[in-house]
């Protein structure tokens, strides 16, 4: 359980080996390649085409884009779970070299572009139909309406409202309504041709005039024959999504085509990391130091004269980093993950943080049967949804806290809520109050601050062990084991106030420790009286990175666990007593258990979602803050780059 040991690794091979090594060194997943630095003389990798995948790979994408539409849609759950799929590499060049993807993207590229162009006609008949169509009541053929040579006549629409300054106008010209709506009203005017003056008028009055000189006949005839082009238009439209449909059926080879040249674009961005000269190519990366054995073999089973050297890591603030921890505590690296890795030179966190996030989600959501609804929940979803094993550690996150909930809710009597009740079983019954007794409230919140109080120690040490660990021992004394002195020493002062003299010694501790931080808090200023000022002021808090205020405040956070177990098992209370109100007749069969299902799923998926927020940031802000420092890269090897696709097989195999 620990951050794995990696070596730097030096490859030297020949130009003719690089193209199968490299696929080799793909499938092995083991080696990190880096870019070569600082190297005279030589030449970063040249033949490289990223540009030639990017083109296909939004060829690709053009075509999902069109098939989707026609897949299946998943339900919630499953569009949740990523989809994954375990194929031979050999298998997968085979369905890519059979796939002929230019023929079927030259075809639907064609088919697009006719839909886009025939949507477009049919935009701009609607518009001519949106025109013609206040005129339909007119018998005149529209293009013998505007011949005489004296008369102009033009068609058109105007808002009511200045419908009035047109009549005003009727001296200079004769308007005739023709049809109207609640804004507008459409009309044919007549003036004089040799009145141009007139068009400044309408302009005034924002009169919209309509060209018809591209038709013929009467309006309705017009707004027939634009009628029955649409219809046709929207059956070629029609004819044109079928043929899309039909080749839709090669959709999911499209996804494993898109995988395979996403995983190509890849080996092209790696290929330039790798320096060439004229004869030899030099590759340089990270492998961990127990994949090295198993790694040469596989080198010397498949080529020759590859020349291979291993080093100790130079710039440790480089080196990425692997964590190795066994299958309980694997699931809560995603913890890790979210808040950032460590450095290499540090240590992994998640073992320590596992037993102490367990705990805090218990607390929130202990509960025997929430508990247990999680648990096989989980297990559930991972056969229906034959979930991939490299997916299931998230499932197994919450089956574990599944578990400790569950023993939580039997030490507090939480059964959903009060729906069953065992009370000799539990240490600490929530919902009891017994007179002379102190109620389980003030037990779980005293129980939850005690909580705090270790979990705050147990930070402190850490961060004294890692310290120590990197020979800083005076740091280690002073910035943390004197505030571990104090802090234990004013708790157990407390605890042991009415013995007088088990109060007087843990007093003396107390004060001992609060001495080591006067006189050391402020030893990096440099006057005796600012080292003095500054060990005072570290007390609470001010100039350094712990204090007597943070201390308070931190412990104080973890009332929250007594907080959100509280309210989920009141929660459950409440939907318990809504359902019992309902009774025992025909009424209550009916509803109780849609009351029960409804109230205690609600409350589940509340419960959960504040039982990991608020114990992850417990867990990020006030234990992590005592001790860890993240900024560390995970090691990522280079391999076959895909969100969807498990290569199954070997080098050997292939």
């Amino acid at each position: 359980m620990a951050i794995d040991k990696v070596k730097e690794i030096n490859i030297f091979l020949t130009k003719k080996n690089f193209n199968d090594f490299f696929t080799f060194l793909k499938l092995q997943e083991k080696v990190e390649i880096e870019e070569v630095k600082d190297v005279e003389g030589l030449d970063f990798f040249k033949d490289v085409n990223i540009e030639k995948y990017d083109k296909i790979i939004n060829e690709i994408d053009f075509l999902l884009n069109q098939f989707n539409k026609f897949e299946k849609k998943k339900n919630f759950i499953a569009d949740f779970i990523p989809e994954r799929l375990n194929i031979e590499y050999k298998n997968l060049e085979t369905i890519v070299n059979k796939f002929n993807f230019d023929s079927l993207y030259k075809k639907v590229f064609g088919l697009v572009r006719k839909n886009e162009k025939i949507t477009d006609d049919i935009k701009s008949f609607k518009k001519e139909i949106d025109k013609i169509k206040p005129f339909i009541s007119l018998e005149y053929e529209i293009e013998k309406i505007d011949t005489l040579k004296k008369l102009k006549v033009i068609f058109g629409s105007l808002k009511k409202s200045n419908y009035q300054k047109l009549l005003n106008e009727k001296e200079r010209c004769e308007p005739i309504l023709i049809s109207e709506d609640e804004i507008n009203c459409y009309l044919i005017i007549a003036f004089l041709r040799e009145d141009k003056s007139f068009y400044e008028l309408l302009k005034n009055i924002d009169f919209n005039e309509y060209d018809f000189k591209d038709f013929s006949g009467k309006p309705k005839t017009i707004y027939e024959n634009l009628i029955s082009k649409i219809d046709e238009l929207q059956k070629m439209l029609d004819d044109i999504e079928t043929e899309i449909k039909k080749e839709s059926k090669n959709l999911d080879n499209l996804k494993l085509l898109k995988e395979f040249y996403f995983d190509k674009k890849n080996e092209e961005e790696t290929k330039q990391k790798v320096i060439e000269s004229k004869y030899l190519i030099f590759i340089k990366g990270y492998i961990k130091e127990k994949d090295i054995k198993i790694f040469e073999q596989k080198v010397k089973e498949n080529f020759d004269k590859i020349y291979i050297f291993y080093e100790e890591p130079k710039d440790l603030e480089n080196v990425p980093v692997s964590l190795n921890n066994n299958k309980f505590v694997k699931p809560f690296e995603m913890l890790v993950n979210m808040y950032g890795y460590p450095k290499y030179s540090d240590f992994d966190p998640t073992p320590f943080l596992t037993p102490f996030f367990i705990l805090f989600f218990s607390l929130c959501f202990g509960d025997v049967i929430y508990g247990l609804i999680l648990i096989f929940g989980c297990m559930l979803l991972i056969n229906i949804f034959n979930v991939h094993e490299k997916d299931r550690n998230f499932f197994y996150f919450f089956m574990i806290l599944g578990v400790f909930s569950s023993i939580v809710g039997v030490l507090t009597n939480s059964w959903a809520g009060d729906l069953l009740s065992f009370p000799n079983l539990a240490i600490i019954n929530l919902l009891e109050e017994k007179p002379g007794e102190t109620p389980g409230l003030i037990k779980m919140l005293i129980f939850s601050l005690a909580v705090g109080f270790v979990t705050q120690i147990f930070a402190i040490l850490l961060k004294a062990f890692d310290n120590i660990r990197k020979k800083k021992i005076l740091d280690a004394i002073f910035d943390q084991i004197s505030w571990v002195i104090s802090l234990v020493g004013i708790v157990l002062y407390i605890v042991f106030m009415n013995n007088p003299f088990l109060s007087k010694v843990f007093l003396y501790i107390f004060l001992s420790g609060i001495i080591l931080i006067v006189l050391t808090g402020g030893r990096s200023s440099k006057s005796i009286i600012g080292k003095l000022i500054g060990g005072v002021v570290s007390l609470y808090g001010i100039v350094s990175s712990y204090g007597f205020s943070s201390a308070l405040g931190d412990i104080l956070s973890y009332s929250r666990l007594l907080a959100l177990g509280f309210s989920t098992t009141v929660l459950g209370v409440i939907i318990n007593t809504i359902a019992r109100m309902f009774g025992k007749g025909v009424i209550g069969i009916l509803i109780i258990p849609l009351i029960l299902l409804a109230g205690h799923g609600l409350n589940i998926f509340m419960g959960l979602l504040g039982s990991f927020v608020h114990p992850t940031r417990l867990i990020f802000l006030e234990f992590f803050g005592r001790f860890y420092e993240n900024g560390g890269r995970k090691f990522s090897p280079f391999k076959f780059k895909s969100e969807r696709i498990v290569i199954k097989n070997q080098w050997k195999e292939i």
